[in-house]
């Protein structure tokens, strides 16, 4: 950001922010919202037949496997579930002032690469269906899919290696 003192407030406006008490669980809702997703995502019918016809082609057997198979093994990895921007504007960013270690290091990046399979899946779909907005969405939908089949391997392998070191697996 330009503007250091502009931004230092925003931190700490943001800060306060954070610290509101709201009424509900406080534990994460990851796997759940997941699982309300794929219920919607599974059941969606288009009035554009193209679209219900591209979509029909859809396992949502092997999704759901995916899906539960993801949710045992980051479990597995123990890792906090945290919310993330993934893009790397300075704004975004958050320092720890205290040294991470390498083991923290590999753990955080095992458990990015493992949740990163499972991101935009279910929101893609259901984009296709509700936005207004004039996107190949369900065409989304099925670059992400080819992209999560072909990161799989190499995300389950590091993940099953780094539980193998750790003895937590």
């Amino acid at each position: 950001m330009s503007k250091p003192k502009l931004a230092a407030e925003i931190t700490k406006q943001l800060r306060r922010f954070h610290q509101v008490e709201i009424p509900g669980s406080k534990g994460p809702q990851l796997w759940k919202d997941i699982l309300k997703f794929f219920q919607t995502a599974s059941t969606l019918m288009f009035d554009d037949s193209e679209k219900q016809t591209k979509y029909e082609t859809i396992s949502f057997d092997e999704v759901y496997a995916e899906v539960v198979e993801l949710k045992e093994l980051t479990g597995r990895l123990n890792a906090p579930v945290v919310f993330a921007h993934n893009d790397l504007l300075s704004g975004n960013q958050m320092h720890n002032e205290e040294e991470v270690s390498d083991k923290d290091l590999v753990a955080l990046y095992i458990e990015t690469n493992t949740y990163m399979l499972a991101s935009h899946l279910y929101w893609a779909l259901i984009q296709a269906k509700m936005s207004l907005i004039d996107y190949e969405y369900l065409g989304y939908f099925f670059l992400r899919s080819d992209e999560y089949k072909k990161q799989k391997e190499k995300c389950f392998s590091l993940a099953q290696s780094y539980l193998s070191r750790s003895h937590t697996g």
